[in-house]
């Protein structure tokens, strides 16, 4: 089954403080996911991460079968990446 995006090991510190530890998360295009937990759980630092607003320390995105790096929430963008969604797929899934 081939994935939308993918976070492998996916990993963000700020200094001492360890915001994201060995996230690995699978996305299904077409589906809708929700990210809950507590205040300080990473919720909005994996969003952060994946939409190349903030670099993860370590670990690795997968988007459309592909390592992705982003920059910057620009090169996101223009990779396809909306709002964390590959555009094409929610396009096509609608």
């Amino acid at each position: 089954m081939d994935f939308a995006i993918e976070t492998v090991s996916l990993g963000m510190r700020f200094g001492d403080f360890i915001a994201l530890e060995d996230v690995s998360i699978r996305f299904r295009p077409g589906t809708v996911h929700a990210l809950l937990g507590e205040n300080g759980a990473g919720k909005s630092t994996l969003v952060k991460c994946l939409i190349g607003y903030q670099k993860p320390s370590s670990g690795q995105f997968i988007v459309l079968n592909k390592e992705a790096d982003f920059a910057s929430p620009r090169q996101a963008h223009e990779a396809g990446l909306r709002n964390g969604v590959p555009a094409f797929h929610a396009r096509r899934s609608r």
